[in-house]
């Protein structure tokens, strides 16, 4: 069978490198070169959906803990194991890339193909930039996810977080919960049939001595400026109390403390349904600033290079894969098929880890450092390069037989 396929496509060269006008696809028959792009692509696809799947598996149970937690509905749970997928993806499809160029090629060095386009006059470098062809879109599309889409997922996920945490605040949920924002605690009762906002009981440790209790019929959470929210309640009482907390302490005193403690409750009600009271700045909401939360222009405007730099080398790996595939598939024999692929992932990764620890955790590079990381990506591309062509024959003749 791998025969017959080897001479097929030695026939099916020839005769059409003899026709006028002979159409090529980057230095390969176009038929022939779409198919094997398309069998790469494939596998590529295959490869990412098994990746991600397996990180959301990871993933699905912190999130499932997180939506019980905060009373999540399916449609939030699921929207949030979704939106961390991409934060995966600018290491995942790399590594498809890689696996994936090695495994079909390989399979072609094996069947002969490989070989038999050689003899023809097509050698590694028309594959070398055939790969590229598929490695440049590669990178965009990495660029792409890391630069622009998860940046603004990762802010839907606090979003999700948020309103899921302090929905029955803002009359989105249906039954009672509890809320603790900064030192409040705060109860809100289910929604009453006849009511069209919902009960609330908030309790404040004022001082030492004293803790208020505050009851309103009408409460709602009120976006301010700058990331925070206010509690605006009306229709409420408010009652302060000596806490239990102190009567220990009072019990001890002098009998002149004793005299000036004040355990009486005293209550200030407000009947007016006009009449407010407002919280301020009682819930925090940070607003999109963080590194991993701006795109690549955000980056660029607030002066945070070494993001941008790290993101911009991540997406240089789907230039390295194809290469260190080749590489691989090269040095792969009988007594090395075992640890080619491997080898290959750890370099892959290992530029990757190299990468973070000459970007460091400052926020921004020197011209100098950038400089360096650009000739570092141009030296290793050479490199790569040149020993894939070096060792064109182990890249283009068969060493397993059957694969």
């Amino acid at each position: 069978m791998w025969r017959r396929r080897s001479d097929a496509v030695a026939a099916a060269v020839k005769s059409t490198s003899r026709k006028a006008g002979f159409s090529r696809q980057f230095g390969l028959p176009r038929k022939y070169a779409a198919s094997l792009l398309g069998a790469i692509v494939l596998e590529i696809s295959l490869l990412l959906f098994l990746i991600v799947g397996l990180f959301l598996a990871e993933k699905l149970s912190g999130i499932l803990e997180q939506g019980i937690a905060a009373r999540m509905g399916f449609t939030n749970v699921s929207l949030l194991l979704v939106s961390t997928a991409p934060e995966i993806l600018d290491l995942a499809l790399p590594s498809a890339l890689l696996i994936a160029v090695y495994r079909v090629v390989l399979r072609l060095r094996e069947d002969s193909e490989l070989i038999i386009m050689a003899g023809i006059g097509i050698g590694a470098h028309r594959l070398i930039v055939l790969l590229a062809a598929l490695a440049l879109p590669a990178q965009l599309v990495s660029l792409t996810i890391s630069g622009f889409v998860e940046p603004h997922l990762r802010f839907l996920q606090r979003a999700i977080t948020f309103d899921a945490a302090y929905g029955a605040l803002r009359s989105e949920s249906a039954a009672g919960e509890f809320h603790f924002p900064g030192d409040y605690s705060v109860f809100v009762q289910p929604r009453s049939a006849d009511d069209l906002q919902r009960p609330l009981i908030l309790h404040q440790a004022v001082s030492q001595r004293t803790d208020r209790l505050v009851v309103a019929r009408h409460a709602g959470l009120v976006e301010e400026r700058d990331g925070w929210f206010a509690l605006r309640l009306r229709d409420f009482a408010v009652y302060d109390f000596f806490p239990a907390r102190g009567l220990a302490a009072v019990e001890a005193a002098s009998a002149e403390e004793k005299a000036g403690a004040n355990v009486q409750m005293s209550v200030a009600r407000v009947g007016s349904f006009e009449q407010e009271l407002e919280l301020d700045r009682l819930i925090y909401f940070a607003p999109r600033e963080a590194p991993s939360e701006l795109t690549l222009p955000e980056l660029l405007n607030r002066g945070a290079s070494t993001e941008f730099a790290r993101r911009l080398v991540r997406s240089l790996l789907c230039v390295f894969a194809p290469l260190i595939a080749l590489l691989a598939v090269a040095l792969t024999g009988r007594a090395s098929r075992a640890l080619a692929l491997p080898l290959a992932a750890m370099i892959l990764m290992g530029i990757d880890v190299a990468d973070s620890v000459v970007l460091g955790r400052s926020s921004s590079i020197s011209s100098t450092a950038g400089a360096a990381v650009a000739m570092a990506a141009v030296f290793i591309l050479l490199v790569l390069y040149q020993q894939t062509l070096a060792r064109q024959d182990g890249l283009l003749k068969a060493a397993l037989g059957k694969v």
